[in-house]
Order: C-alpha cells, then sequence, then structure tokens
C-alpha cells in the first residue's frame, strides 16, 4: 500500500508536509518542512518526536499522479494543460477534478491518463501564486 501524503496549510501559507505510513496494526504519522530531495531534509516520526509537530489548519492530499516532470501533484496545485487556461487541481463528488467553470472543467485525471495534447505541468499553487488563475484563456 502506498503511503498518503499531505501538503500542510496553516493561515493560507504551506508550512510542511505529512505523510501516514501503515503497517501490520499500525500507522504512523510522519512530518517534514520540505518535500524534496534538498539535502538535509528528513521526515519525522512525530509519536517519538512529538517535538516536530507542525502545526496546521488545513492538508491538501497528493492525488496520486505526477506531472511531466515528475513533480507530485497536491489538491490546490494551479496546473498548465496544453490549449487551457491554467486550472487549480480540486476534489469533488470522490475524484479529483479541474476546479474551474465552463467548457473546461473534466477530470484532470482522465485528462492527464488520455491526452494526446501533452501532460500537464505544476506551475504554482493557489497560496503562493493565486495570480496564475487570473490568466485568459489562450484563444482570449
Amino acid at each position: 500500500m502506498r503511503a498518503l501524503k499531505f501538503r500542510l496549510i496553516n493561515d493560507g501559507k504551506i508550512v510542511g508536509f505529512e505523510m501516514h505510513s501503515f503497517a501490520i496494526g499500525k500507522c504512523e504519522i510522519f512530518h517534514s518542512l520540505v518535500d524534496d530531495d534538498t539535502e538535509g531534509w528528513e521526515w519525522w516520526n512525530i509519536r517519538l518526536e512529538p517535538k516536530h509537530w507542525i502545526n496546521h489548519d488545513g492538508k491538501e492530499p497528493f492525488i496520486g499522479l505526477h506531472d511531466k516532470n515528475g513533480k507530485e501533484i497536491y489538491k490546490g496545485d494551479i496546473v498548465s494543460i496544453p490549449g487551457i487556461i491554467p486550472v487549480e487541481v480540486g476534489f469533488d463528488v470522490g475524484q479529483f477534478i479541474q476546479k474551474t467553470v465552463g467548457p473546461d472543467c473534466s477530470l484532470i485525471y482522465w485528462f492527464m491518463k488520455h491526452s494526446e495534447d501533452g501532460e500537464p505541468e505544476v506551475i504554482g499553487n493557489k497560496h503562493e501564486n493565486p495570480e496564475l488563475l487570473q490568466q485568459k484563456s489562450p484563444a482570449e
């Protein structure tokens, strides 16, 4: 079983990451300040090292998919999809979706697996780059 991962949010800012790792009969929860290959980063077991708990008031799940560069996609990310304005990854009715209104609204999972126009790319997120959601359609 894959580990569940979340991006931790506090006061509208990304403050860290959380991972739930399942073993027989138990679940371990880990926190990290970064989630990449930066030298010196590490995951802390919160049960064993509670001093490393990262205060947060929200979580955004990793959707289980990667963009064209191999970057993990989280709810709240803004992705660029060829021929479509940048869209926010959302979640509704048990599915990850493009969080838009209008004719471009479709399942991001379906698009990522079946698009002939190219793969999406994470270009930011709603916390750090909200201006990306204000962009106009390429046709406009």
